[in-house]
């Protein structure tokens, strides 16, 4: 039986920041205890005053650090996996995109739901963005001409050996009508975006269920003052949550503001959408015959279109925290409880809480993670 103390002046816990001890065993948090309390005789792993905050759940990423989600090979995403925690992340799900049939789509799907790592953050599920987007706002996506079919869809399930979590489309193209609620009936969290939805579309498939914006703001339809459009939707649907990419290069740090104070943190995600080019030194790099360039941050395309983050989501809390002076209770929720609540994992997941999962991150306070404990 594994049993400890991790121990620091700042513990955030869903009542603020504590001094005290979380008491750990076999990967569950049994007690939680204040500075003043009598400690039980137990290994202790002492962090003073550095930040020790719940691990990040990352529902939208690519990749890291050399690694990337759309592979064949279970094993390499077994590697991400592992990379995941450098960054604070706890629990994700590997986010495939960018790929020239629905056959590689099967095939990514099948590696991940193989994938079982034995250390690194925890595999949720897949993650299938696309291809089933609108031609104007396909980003760096590939040029395709795929028609949506339920039965490619079910397909992509048992490909999946059913570790398929969450789809991102664009509601307003064919069969939506009927694909939408059969991923729902089967338990998967369905997102909006690469679209050119109207309001009146957007709004009908958030009442429907798919009620999550895909990055927010960025590859759909934009708001003009007679057709808000999808974004107009996702901000004025009390049900709608919006995935924030907070790198500052894919939203202006004003467009992050009118979102939180529109949506309020229990309603946005922050995610990284992060390539496997995060975390690697600037240059140019070749994936699967593009070339792509790192530079200042971002990820493009020669066009210079985006082509997803070079950062990750601890970056983005940094950027909330120090740049826009938003409590770190708050961008701690937007990176943890709100993406356990959307999947349905809140009472395991998502913050420190006596019963739950010992997920774990110890920050300095420049944002660096120093130690990542995964259950």
């Amino acid at each position: 039986m594994q049993e400890y103390l991790i121990i620091s002046k700042r513990i955030l816990t869903p009542n603020g920041f504590l001094a005290g001890a979380l008491h750990i065993q076999n990967g569950i948090i049994v007690n939680i205890y204040q500075e003043e309390d009598e400690l039980p005789d137990l290994p202790m792993y002492g962090y003073r005053s550095q930040m020790v905050l719940p691990g990040i759940i990352d529902l939208h990423t690519h990749g890291l650090l050399g690694w990337a989600a759309a592979s064949f090979d279970a094993e390499k995403i077994e590697k991400l996996a592992q990379a995941e925690c450098c960054v604070g992340v706890t629990a994700f799900q590997p986010s495939i995109a960018d790929l020239e049939t629905m056959e590689d789509y099967d095939r990514c799907l099948h590696a991940i739901g193989k994938a079982n790592p034995i250390s690194g953050a925890r595999i949720l599920g897949a993650h299938m963005e696309g291809p089933y987007f609108h031609p104007d706002h396909k980003g760096c996506d590939l040029v395709r001409n795929i028609t949506p079919s339920l039965d490619a869809m079910k397909a992509a399930i048992e490909a999946s050996d059913h570790h398929l979590t969450y789809v991102a489309l664009a509601p307003e193209l064919q069969n939506m009508d009927t694909i939408i609620p059969y991923l729902l009936k089967e338990q998967i969290r369905v997102g909006i975006g690469h679209s050119d939805a109207t309001f009146a579309q957007a709004w009908q498939a958030i009442e429907m269920g798919a009620n999550i914006g895909i990055h927010t703001g960025n590859a759909m339809r934009e708001i003009h003052q007679r057709e808000i459009g999808i974004s107009g939707a996702l901000l004025l649907h009390p049900d709608a949550y919006c995935e924030l990419i907070c790198d500052f290069h894919h939203l202006a740090p004003e467009y992050i503001q009118l979102v939180l104070k529109m949506k309020g943190k229990e309603r946005v995600l922050m995610m990284s959408d992060a390539t496997e080019m995060s975390g690697l030194s600037e240059g140019i790099y070749r994936i699967r015959g593009r070339k792509m360039i790192v530079k200042e941050g971002k990820v493009q395309l020669e066009d210079g279109t985006i082509a997803g983050s070079s950062s990750y989501v601890l970056a983005g809390m940094k950027n909330l925290v120090q740049k826009l002076n938003l409590p770190i209770e708050d961008v701690s929720y937007m990176a943890s409880m709100s993406p356990a609540n959307v999947m349905g994992i809140q009472a395991h997941k998502g913050s420190l809480e006596v019963g739950k999962d010992a997920d774990i991150m110890v920050l300095d306070d420049d944002f660096n993670c120093m130690v990542t404990y995964v259950e």
